[in-house]
């Protein structure tokens, strides 16, 4: 949102504009403080290490608020950071709104073996799903609240063990692989083409060919045909 006016340094919304622009509904955080702590508050803080830390100013008419001033460097004169490749899961945890302070809690999980990625392929698969079908209306939060209340993971793992005899006979002609990562190519292509409302918010590429090379292909996954399906598939 600020980086649309990245060559002024500034930016007015009205508070309805900034509701519709972050997807926020009339009855959530009706106090302003509350959208200020859990919204704004929140923003400024995780983008402060990024090239366009923010701060704000609020324009009130009487006690009402009424708008509010972002100001930030502009374009090309802030220090960036060094781009860091991401993990795949990471990516698409971002591309579905969920926040890097989140990404490093679901991260330290990871790594102390609460959970494994495919638990993470899971839950997205659960979440879009039910997004699609009405039943929730923030994914990201959802996401969220899923992978570190692991409430999904007995279900997982029921998913996994029902599966494994159908993908060893699947698979018993394939030789040995180390442990790997991967995603069926339909459910890629059905996340682009169908993307959650934070996803549409963001730059993408013009093609799915294009969104795969530039998302999957050239961070070392490539296309295998397994039992019928191509996947997407890296080994770690």
């Amino acid at each position: 949102m600020l980086r649309e006016y990245g060559d002024f340094g500034k930016r007015t919304l009205t508070l309805k504009q900034l509701r519709f622009a972050l997807d926020i509904d009339e009855h959530e955080y009706r106090e302003f403080k509350n959208l200020k702590v859990r919204i704004l508050d929140k923003a400024q803080d995780e983008i402060a290490a990024t090239d366009i830390p923010f701060t704000y100013d609020v324009e009130r008419e009487g006690r009402s608020v009424k708008r509010i001033v972002f100001a930030f460097p502009p374009a090309g004169t802030a220090t960036k950071m060094t781009s860091v490749a991401r993990p795949v899961w990471q990516q698409r945890l971002i591309e579905r709104g969920v926040g890097n302070r989140s990404i490093s809690t679901i991260e330290a999980q990871l790594s102390a073996g609460d959970y494994d990625e495919g638990y993470v392929d899971y839950v997205l698969r659960i979440v879009e799903n039910q997004f699609r079908k009405g039943k929730i209306k923030k994914p990201a939060g959802a996401i969220y609240k899923a992978l570190v209340e692991k409430y999904l993971l007995e279900d997982y793992r029921q998913a996994t063990v029902a599966s494994k005899p159908l993908r060893a006979a699947a698979l018993k002609a394939l030789p040995p692989k180390a442990e790997e990562v991967a995603f069926r190519l339909s459910e890629v292509r059905e996340m682009y083409e169908n993307p959650g409302p934070y996803a549409q918010r963001q730059k993408r590429a013009d093609t799915f060919e294009q969104h795969l090379q530039q998302v999957y292909l050239q961070d070392g996954f490539t296309v295998e045909e397994r039992a019928g399906e191509d996947w997407l598939v890296k080994g770690r």
